[in-house]
């Protein structure tokens, strides 16, 4: 089942308890083609970025940076910072010209990033910052804040989204069963009696009697429309069973040194079913050590592509993250 969404540029997760950030997705802040900065400056706010840029490439060495000019009259610099093969950035630094009654004009640095914690301001994203209008302190600051996200907050924050999935996936389901019962019984029943269908005593014995092959039908359309039922039930029980006991793993594919590395955690389903409460049970494996049923569902599931859960198997997140249901 492919899901009808496309991802939003960015994302709100918890990280911690009580602690809820904002993520740019590198791929979304990539594609914007909007005022790209120019390399050569051409004024000192130019130059400024520039500069400040090549700071960061100096610290962290082999990221990528997309800058781009925001702001009224483009005097705002941002520039994104992200390690390739990364879903989410790093965060993002911006330059803006300033007005100071007594030093006059001058430059704010800010450095954005998921594990700034700025309770000076009410604004969720204003308050992952943290500015200056020193150039080498922004440059400290950048240093200290500007962190990859790990596989632990990358599962807690994309978890929502696959317990999201799943839940619309058995609403998907529970909705063909219930159109399934119409058509077999003839009428149009009272919604919200889903889970009475699937454990319906009655449609059970009728179940148990036609898989027996003991159950005499007049009509050929009527087994039909009961075998159809008897299919939904069972998708119903499925998925229900695997968000209960399953357990759930978040597999994120990427390269380390040149090699192809899955990390691997297990991700515990929160009591309501739409969060992770906790990330456990931590492993890096490369392409020949991956578990044999784990590495098939993967396959199941990049075969199926982008924004699809599959009963039983899992869901994929992107082109490199997967939850496998085991």
């Amino acid at each position: 089942m492919t899901l009808a969404h496309n991802k939003s540029t960015r994302i709100r997760g918890n990280i911690d308890s009580g602690t809820r950030v904002t993520l740019w997705r590198v791929d979304k802040v990539t594609a914007s083609s909007i005022d790209p900065a120019n390399d050569t400056p051409q004024n000192d706010l130019e130059a400024a970025g520039v500069e400040f840029t090549a700071a960061i490439k100096k610290a962290f060495r082999g990221c990528e940076l997309h800058a781009v000019w925001s702001g009224a009259d483009s005097r705002n610099f941002k520039s994104f910072v992200y390690m390739p093969g990364d879903t989410y950035c790093m965060g993002y630094v911006t330059i803006s010209r300033e007005w100071d009654m007594g030093h006059g004009k001058d430059f704010g640095y800010t450095v954005t990033a998921h594990t700034i914690t700025n309770n000076r301001h009410a604004d969720l994203v204003l308050q992952q910052t943290c500015k200056t209008s020193n150039p080498k302190k922004a440059v400290a600051n950048a240093k200290k804040y500007l962190r990859r996200v790990t596989h632990e907050e990358l599962a807690k924050i994309t978890s929502e989204e696959y317990h999201g999935a799943m839940t619309l996936q058995r609403d998907m389901v529970e909705s063909e069963l219930d159109n399934a019962a119409d058509a077999l019984l003839g009428i149009r029943r009272h919604r919200g009696t889903r889970d009475d269908l699937a454990d319906s005593p009655l449609l059970g014995e009728m179940f148990y009697q036609m898989d027996a092959g003991t159950m005499t039908f007049l009509s050929p359309d009527v087994e039909v429309k009961l075998k159809e039922v008897h299919r939904l039930c069972k998708e119903v029980k499925a998925i229900e069973a695997s968000r209960v006991t399953d357990k759930v793993v978040c597999v994120q594919i990427h390269e380390v040194m040149g090699e192809k590395t899955h990390e691997f955690s297990t991700a515990v389903v929160g009591v309501n079913r739409w969060s992770t409460d906790q990330v456990t049970d931590y492993c890096r494996y490369t392409e020949e050590t991956l578990p044999e049923d784990i590495a098939g569902k993967i396959a199941v599931l990049t075969v199926c592509g982008m924004n699809v859960a599959v009963i039983g198997v899992g869901y994929r997140y992107d082109e490199n993250i997967f939850y496998v249901i085991c």
